[in-house]
């Protein structure tokens, strides 16, 4: 396995196409909730793959975005066929620990499924907002105060 950092530009079409349809499949069709996936943020977006060798689709996924109030950490996912292997952690913490590394005192933030706030909180992150609803899954926003030891 390995990590791949892209750039929305340095994407392959294949590439492209198997990394949306892993988001689609997995945020539009499993989890059945209609929104606009293509949000017109991933081209302005670092996106981190996790990869069995070279084959797509990615094992795990997840994009930055750079905004004013810090970095955000978004579409963060594991494919079904992989779930079970920590892969959603190890793709964290990789993510994390580069990001802290080349943005020192930069504020990380994501929103997360409420359901998923302890895992997030195992990696340092503490809630800073209500519950709330997105799309018709509660969510709650996650600010980075402490990379655990």
């Amino acid at each position: 396995m390995r990590f791949i950092w892209k750039q929305f530009e340095d994407f392959t079409t294949a590439e492209l196409y198997a990394t949306l349809k892993l988001r689609f499949d997995v945020f539009i069709l499993e989890q059945r909730c209609f929104y606009p996936e293509l949000d017109d943020a991933d081209q302005n977006a670092r996106h981190l793959l996790l990869l069995e060798g070279d084959s797509m689709p990615p094992l795990a996924y997840l994009r930055v975005r750079d905004a004013l109030d810090g970095l955000w950490i978004g579409r963060v996912v594991v494919h079904p066929d992989a779930r079970g292997e920590k892969l959603g952690q190890k793709l964290m913490q990789k993510a994390l620990d580069d990001l802290t590394g080349t943005n020192p005192g930069r504020p990380i933030l994501l929103q997360a499924q409420a359901h998923l706030a302890g895992f997030y909180g195992g990696l340092g992150f503490k809630a800073i907002s209500e519950v709330y609803d997105e799309d018709g899954i509660p969510h709650v926003d996650m600010r980075l105060e402490s990379m655990p030891g």
